[in-house]
């Protein structure tokens, strides 16, 4: 009724919760340091998402009902059970007890030696690719010591995370692309195009995701939708979720509601349905200016089914793009990722080889 979207909240009038079951092997791998500061050889000192994730088992499983610890983060302490077992804000004083956690192995040094800092662009050379957000994470040091300046802001193949230089401390945070835009930079790793997955039945490759697909699938035409609605409905989709695919007309709704294809009017449906990167997406370019000799302007079918490549892949999250219709055009991650009206102006285009383009 509202839109179905994740808004800012200031903490009160909210009655309802949405939980998920507690990473038990996770949280097990915790040790509780009662009347210490520190942690053992080999545990670091818990981050605050495992500590928040994993309270209800640190308070079950480790701690007192009266007692107070508090992880990596010195603004926040967890509260016992006596207290209702919550994340708290902390001052840094008359805390005791620490939760850590093992320390993650970092990749080879060899491996951070790999990666490359490219200042003030948004996309990576031939052979590479955004880093993953593993490596970004295990290799964030060794990045802040050889790489980048210390007021340097960089990002990976995670449109979600960003990495803060040495004067921010040197840490991966949150990224608010839709407040915080204008991150310049980006990391990249050796990368090349997976191989081609062994072919399966359609329905069989179908996933669902949250408003967009991730890399290397792309929105599932309305065939898809139409002949694997029953498997959809049955395996990927939840009872009371709605998606949508390729084609911005239709929607599936859950089984919930019948496990129909619907008409639909474009708004409020947060779920895709993605499928497999077709072999089209990977051919496609992306140009400042005009497609150059040899290429042509790709249909809008073409970028209707490709935009996850095309926004994850070859436009950066603030950049715009239009294909060979020129009323509409395709906004990067930044702006979500979809297509909208153009009437003209400063963007670039997506380009396709004029042989791939005719068959």
């Amino acid at each position: 009724g509202y839109g179905c979207g994740i808004m800012d909240w200031d903490g009160t009038g909210v009655t309802d919760v949405v939980c998920m079951p507690i990473p038990v092997t996770k949280c097990s791998a915790l040790t509780y340091k009662a009347g210490q500061q520190e942690c053992g050889s080999g545990y670091m000192l818990a981050d605050i998402d495992t500590l928040t994730s994993c309270a209800g088992f640190v308070c079950e499983n480790m701690m007192g009902p009266w007692s107070i610890a508090h992880g990596k983060d010195m603004t926040k302490k967890l509260a016992g059970s006596g207290y209702g077992c919550g994340i708290m804000d902390w001052d840094g004083t008359g805390v005791t007890d620490v939760v850590c956690m093992p320390i993650p192995v970092p990749p080879p040094v060899a491996a951070c030696n790999t990666l490359t800092y490219r200042a003030e662009e948004q996309e990576c050379s031939n052979g590479q690719t955004l880093v993953d957000i593993n490596t970004l994470t295990a290799c964030a040091d060794y990045i802040c010591d050889n790489m980048m300046g210390p007021w340097s802001v960089a990002h990976g193949s995670d449109m979600m995370k960003k990495l803060a230089g040495p004067s921010y401390g040197c840490a991966v945070q949150n990224w608010d692309m839709g407040k915080g835009t204008g991150i310049g930079d980006v990391v990249c790793m050796p990368g090349n195009t997976p191989p081609a997955p062994t072919p399966t039945r359609r329905c069989d490759n179908l996933q669902a995701a949250k408003f967009v697909c991730p890399p290397g699938t792309q929105l599932a035409g309305l065939e898809s939708l139409e002949e694997c609605s029953d498997v959809i409905c049955n395996t990927v989709l939840g009872e009371y979720a709605i998606a949508h695919g390729s084609d911005m007309t239709k929607k599936l709704a859950g089984s919930g509601y019948g496990c129909v294809v619907e008409d639909w009017d474009g708004t409020g449906v947060g779920d895709v349905i993605c499928e497999p990167l077709s072999g089209v997406c990977n051919s496609l370019n992306y140009r400042n200016e005009e497609c150059p000799a040899g290429e042509v302007l790709a249909d809008p079918k073409v970028v209707k089914v490709c935009s996850t490549y095309i926004c994850t892949e070859l436009l950066a999250p603030t950049y715009m793009a239009h294909g060979s219709d020129k009323t509409k055009m395709l906004v990067g991650s930044a702006y979500g990722c979809i297509i909208e009206d153009w009437s003209g102006g400063n963007v670039g285009s997506i380009c396709i080889p004029a042989t791939t383009a005719k068959q």
